[in-house]
Formats: structure tokens, C-alpha cells, sequence
């Protein structure tokens, strides 16, 4: 993610979890999903896992994750 540098904590978490979550269909090229990381740098290792979790109890259901870049999946409130 370009607002990140390299050697910070928070693109050393994001790098952890970005396979699984494109593999789940968020969409980090999305302005939307950039602006929700910008905000969540306190607490971000939490959100990111709070998303899987969140998809794996939709597995679970069997229900899909129709929306997985929206701020109401990732409890972040925009604007």
C-alpha cells in the first residue's frame, strides 16, 4: 500500500494478512478500502483479523460476503 512505508509496523501487518483477504475478495485497489486502512493504522492487525473471522462465521452460515470492501464489513466508520 503506497501511504505505508516498507519498514513500518503497519505494512509489516497488512503484508501478513493481504493474501488471505484478496483471496476473499477485498479489493485493496479500491479507493474506499485505502481510505478505511489510511484510519485504521491503531488497532489494524485486529480489523484485518475481525474481517476473516467475519467471513469464515459467513462460510459457516453459508451466506457470502457480498460486500467484503465496505466499511460496514470492516466496522470503520468513513467521514
Amino acid at each position: 500500500m503506497g501511504f505505508w512505508e516498507e519498514d513500518s509496523i503497519e505494512y509489516e501487518i497488512f503484508k501478513q494478512y493481504e493474501y488471505v483477504l484478496s483471496a476473499i475478495g477485498v479489493d485493496f485497489g479500491r479507493e474506499d478500502v485505502q481510505d478505511i486502512l489510511k484510519v485504521c493504522c491503531f488497532g489494524l492487525e485486529d480489523a484485518l483479523k475481525a474481517v476473516i473471522a467475519y467471513w469464515i462465521w459467513l462460510q459457516q452460515q453459508e451466506k457470502p460476503m457480498e460486500y467484503p470492501h465496505s466499511s460496514s464489513v470492516w466496522g470503520v466508520r468513513i467521514g
